[in-house]
C-alpha cells in the first residue's frame, strides 16, 4: 500500500471477506478479524516501533469486537499504559480491599418502601481517580481475576445485611452485578 486511503481500502476488503460465516461440518463458523494499522513515517520511523504501534491499534480493534480495523493514534499508547497500570494494580486492590461497594436503594414507587439495595462496585485509584465498574470487570476478566472479584463482591455485599440482622433488623434483598466469566 502507498497511502492511508489504500490502507483503509485494504483493511476494509479484508474485513468484508473474513466477516462471512461458513459451514465447518455441522457447525456454522463466524470468523472475526482485528486489524491494526501503523503508517510510516507518521507513526514511527523504525520497523520495530511500527509493529508495536500496529499491535496497539489491533488490540483497540479487538476491544471494539467483531470484524474491525483501527489506525494507530498516539493516545492509544497512553490508554495502553493506563490499562497496564490498572491491570497491575487491580490484583492488589482486590487482595487489600481497596475496592468498595456503594449501596443504591431499590424503592417501590407506590409505597416509597425500600425493597432492597443494589451493590455497586467502586474503585478509587490513587492516580486515575474513580475507575468505571465496566472497566474493572473488563480488566478482571482479561487477567482471569473475575472469580476473585466476584467472590470479593459477594462477600462484601452480604456483610451489611449480616450486621443488620444481628441488630434485630429485617434482612433485605441485595442485588449484585458479577462477571459471568468464572
Amino acid at each position: 500500500v502507498h497511502d492511508v486511503d489504500s490502507s483503509t481500502q485494504l483493511a476494509r476488503r479484508i474485513c468484508e471477506q473474513i466477516g462471512h460465516s461458513f459451514q465447518l461440518g455441522n457447525t456454522e463458523v463466524f470468523p472475526s478479524a482485528s486489524i491494526g494499522v501503523s503508517i510510516y513515517p507518521d507513526d514511527a520511523a523504525k520497523a520495530e516501533q511500527l509493529l508495536v504501534n500496529a499491535d496497539i491499534a489491533m488490540y483497540r480493534a479487538k476491544r471494539d469486537d467483531g470484524v474491525s480495523y483501527r489506525f494507530f493514534e498516539p493516545e492509544m499508547n497512553a490508554d495502553l499504559v493506563r490499562r497496564k497500570r490498572l491491570a497491575d494494580d487491580l490484583r492488589e486492590a482486590i487482595e487489600t480491599n481497596q475496592l468498595t461497594l456503594a449501596y443504591q436503594p431499590i424503592v417501590e414507587l407506590a409505597s416509597g418502601h425500600i425493597e432492597g439495595v443494589e451493590a455497586l462496585l467502586r474503585w478509587h485509584h490513587v492516580d486515575y481517580g474513580y475507575i468505571s465498574p465496566l472497566e474493572v470487570v473488563s480488566i478482571a476478566e482479561q487477567l482471569l481475576l473475575a472469580k476473585s472479584l466476584n467472590e470479593w463482591v459477594l462477600l462484601v455485599a452480604c456483610q451489611p445485611n449480616q450486621r443488620w440482622i444481628e441488630q434485630g433488623l429485617d434482612p433485605i434483598g441485595i442485588n449484585v452485578n458479577i462477571s459471568p466469566a468464572m
